[in-house]
């Protein structure tokens, strides 16, 4: 029994003193040195026979080659400075990783070469240190094709720079968590990719060129220590990559979905390929650096803080595009096209010797000056705005889609010919023509102030021209425009000048609620409507013709030869105004028509119709000497003089109640209403009277006097006496009817007259002539019937006779009977 239990702790013991050799092996590093070239997991490679593991420290003495064919680890990695003819180092196969948990280090060699060749494998350290030899050709090198490299801290370099390398051959990838040291020789294919991935601040060495440089650093940044070109693609997906003081080129396109800071205007920047900055991505100029372009940049992201230097694009024909606007205070485009795709602010300056080409849909804001050699803006739809409230600003002469003015108290001027296929628009301030030509083909749109400042050149407006509350139009030069789409006039002012405003090509409209004055139009081969208060001071003419709109009023201060004038719409107003000269009006229907000539005469042109209200305030309205007909349908006014000479005068419409004033013509005198009772407020001269208006009255007013030197023929209607005197010289007829009322009427004719209409009730009656007046049917009077010449005879019919009121009779009195 004692036997067994000593055999017992003999095993414990033993197993107890195993497991402390395999415990104490596994936490105690191992330097593993190399014995000769060979496989990593050969242990012949090694001294002692003993293959590296993770925690190993490993070095590669002079004239060994190690491969790496299966995947391997260690904590470090030395490879010593080599001596031998052969060269030493590391070699990993293709698709085989190597995993170095601490730093690797390539020492200088004295003799060939040292080199960590990664090839198309894999290789993770935490730093690598690459020691260049003094002599020439003894390179100590870090070499990959299409492999990748990943280290958590940098990559340094010391002794001599031309003999410390990394070199890339193909499409490989290094990612690097520290800096990318100076002070080596760095040589990238066109398709390897350098990956700054740290969580601190980061450094790119000072090399002449990279190829691809992507940045993902969580914190602190990348900047650049020293002059560099970028051979590929530049990409900042996440944290700041800063350009400093040094000079920058990047060869292909950079993608920015975090930020790129340009601190210093130490050095020039400049950018061959496209420029995206992708949503969410920031380009900040914060140094205001001259940067150079000759890709362009499409800008999608946060924002593009360009500062103040000067932004130049040259070498290739490039755009601006992307969904987020841009604004660049300083561009300047160098001997090629740059095309502007997207909303694009040039605050400063955009000058050059090259071009600037709107895109559709693009918008281009001009805030300084537009020296640029050529813009072209053609395209639709696009948008120039002019918009510097500080300064005066020249509007490049060239032909627009929509060009905007928008200087709130600053003024615009055309720098040559100008030609708007879209819209013009001037917002705030002033845009002034100078002496060149506008042709605006869309509508004009003034809410500031339009000034034509010079005659040299024509001024065209196609489309409808707007004037805004608070907008001018302001035609200082007197210069002739022409239009082809309207006015609409709700501005300020609208001082057109004494130069002719033609109105052709297109039917079209002056409108707006603000009266508007335009001294000459000349409106050729269509029609003008007028929709507001128009004064034309000084000529209407043209082969075409002007209508006037409901409402309206249409002003002539001066002559009006226009083909034709629609004026019959209800209500619209013609007013004949000069005070400095005679008019012709022009013979046509109206509705309401003026003379307000004080001192001068409007004659009628031609016979004449006016619906509604004919008024004459001032001056002399003459029928001329055709004696063209005139008809009244509404009131007649008349505060100053009516010369009807032989005219026709006509009262006819329907409207309600109209009163018309006395008038002298040797024409007729003619009644024609169908409805309502026109009433006379004064006296009325005829050669003859004529009532032939079935269902109207014409009441001959109170205590007036009428003289009708000829015949009164009622047809229709109804002829109200009132309390006037109605004398006539001619006979009375006709069947219509005649209400008396409390007036008179005198038959004074020196020859014969005759009452020979249907039976008729007199107030008064009077026989005053030399002739002799004969019944032709029975008479009432209710008044006096009173007989101071000639012979009153009830003729040889024996016609009736009544008499309701006084006698008082001169003989001869011929009575058949008297009752």
């Amino acid at each position: 029994m004692r036997q067994m239990h000593i055999q017992k702790f003999a095993v414990i013991f033993f197993l107890a003193f195993t497991l402390i050799l395999v415990l104490g092996t596994e936490t105690q590093a191992a330097i593993i040195t190399s014995a000769q070239t060979g496989n990593w997991d050969a242990a012949t490679t090694w001294a002692g026979g003993v293959v590296p593991v993770a925690g190993d420290n490993v070095t590669i003495v002079s004239g060994h080659i190690v491969t790496i064919t299966t995947d391997a680890a260690s904590a470090t990695l030395a490879i010593a400075a080599n001596s031998a003819g052969g060269g030493n180092g590391v070699t990993i196969n293709s698709g085989v990783t190597l995993n170095i948990s601490g730093a690797i280090t390539l020492n200088a060699p004295t003799a060939a070469t040292t080199n960590l060749t990664v090839g198309a494998g894999i290789l993770n350290a935490a730093s690598v240190a690459i020691s260049g030899s003094a002599t020439a050709g003894r390179f100590a090198t870090v070499s990959v094709s299409s492999g990748t490299i990943t280290i958590t801290g940098s990559i340094t370099f010391s002794g001599t720079t031309a003999q410390a390398r990394f070199i890339s051959t193909g499409a490989s990838t290094l990612d690097i968590g520290g800096n990318f040291g100076s002070g080596g020789t760095l040589t990238t294919s066109s398709t390897g990719t350098i990956n700054f991935n740290g969580g601190a601040a980061q450094t790119i060495g000072a090399y002449t060129t990279y190829n691809n440089i992507t940045i993902n650093n969580t914190s602190g940044g990348v900047s650049f220590l020293g002059t560099t070109t970028i051979g590929g693609t530049l990409t900042v997906n996440i944290g700041t990559l800063t350009f400093g003081a040094v000079t920058t080129v990047v060869t292909g396109p950079t993608n920015i979905t975090d930020t790129i800071t340009i601190s210093s205007t130490t050095g020039t920047k400049t950018y061959t390929g496209l420029v995206t900055i992708d949503p969410g991505g920031v380009w900040n100029n914060t140094a205001n650096e001259a940067v150079t372009f000759r890709g362009g940049i499409t800008h999608n992201g946060a924002t593009f803080t360009a500062g103040t230097g000067v932004q130049t694009f040259n070498t290739n024909g490039q755009s601006i595009d992307g969904t987020a606007a841009i604004s660049i205070p300083s561009v300047t485009v160098t001997g090629v096209t740059l095309t502007n795709n997207t909303t694009l602010t040039v605050g400063t300056a955009l000058s050059g010797t090259g071009g600037l080409t709107q895109g559709s849909g693009a918008t281009l804001n001009i805030g300084g000056t537009s020296g640029i050699t050529t813009l072209i803006a053609t395209v639709n739809p696009n948008t120039v705005n002019y918009t510097s409230t500080t300064g005066a600003q020249t509007v490049k002469g060239t032909t627009y889609h929509h060009l905007t003015v928008d200087k709130s108290g600053q003024t615009a001027t055309l720098g040559g010919t100008t030609t708007v296929n879209g819209d013009l628009t001037v917002t705030a301030g002033m845009l002034n023509t100078g002496a060149n030509t506008l042709t605006a083909n869309g509508t004009t749109d003034i809410t500031g102030t339009l000034g034509i400042t010079s005659a040299t050149g024509t001024k065209t407006f196609i489309g409808l021209v707007t004037t805004n509350p608070g907008g001018v139009w302001n035609n200082t030069a007197n210069e002739a425009v022409t239009f082809r789409g309207g006015i609409t006039h709700s501005g300020t002012t609208f001082t057109a000048g004494t130069g002719v405003h033609t109105f052709d090509t297109n039917s079209q409209a002056i409108g707006g609620p603000t009266a508007i004055s335009i001294p000459s139009i000349t409106v050729t081969g269509v029609t003008l409507t007028n929709n507001t208060t128009l004064t034309v001071g000084t000529a209407l003419s043209g082969t075409g013709g002007l209508t006037q709109g409901s409402s309206a009023t249409l002003n002539i201060g001066g002559t009006s030869g226009i083909t034709t004038l629609t004026a019959t719409a209800n209500p619209n107003t013609v007013n004949y105004t000069s005070t400095t000269a005679a008019q012709t009006v022009r013979g046509t229907t109206y509705h309401h028509l003026t003379i307000d000539k004080s001192g001068q005469t409007a004659t009628l042109g031609g016979v004449t119709t006016v619906n509604g209200d004919l008024t004459i305030t001032a001056g002399t309205l003459n029928t001329s000497g055709s004696n063209f007909a005139l008809t009244l349908n509404g009131n007649f006014t008349n505060n100053a003089t009516f010369t009807a000479n032989g005219s026709t005068v006509t009262i006819g419409g329907t409207s309600a109640t109209p009163s018309i004033a006395g008038f002298s013509t040797t024409g007729a005198f003619s009644f024609v209403r169908t409805a309502s009772t026109a009433t006379l407020t004064s006296n009325v001269t005829a050669a003859s009277l004529t009532v032939n208006g079935s269902g109207g009255t014409l009441n001959l007013g109170a205590s007036l006097s009428h003289t009708i030197n000829g015949n009164v023929t009622l047809t229709a209607g109804t002829l109200d006496g009132n309390s006037s005197a109605l004398i006539l010289t001619g006979n009375w007829t006709g069947s219509a009817t005649f209400t008396a009322s409390t007036g008179t009427v005198n038959f004074s004719g020196s020859g014969t007259q005759a009452i020979t209409n249907t039976a008729t009730t007199f107030n008064n009656l009077t026989k005053s002539g030399g002739g002799t007046g004969t019944l032709g049917a029975a008479v009432v009077v209710n008044g006096t019937l009173t007989i101071s010449g000639g012979t009153f005879s009830t003729s040889v019919s024996n016609f009736d006779l009544t008499l309701n009121g006084a006698l008082s009779a001169a003989p001869p009195l011929r009575l058949t009977a008297l009752l």
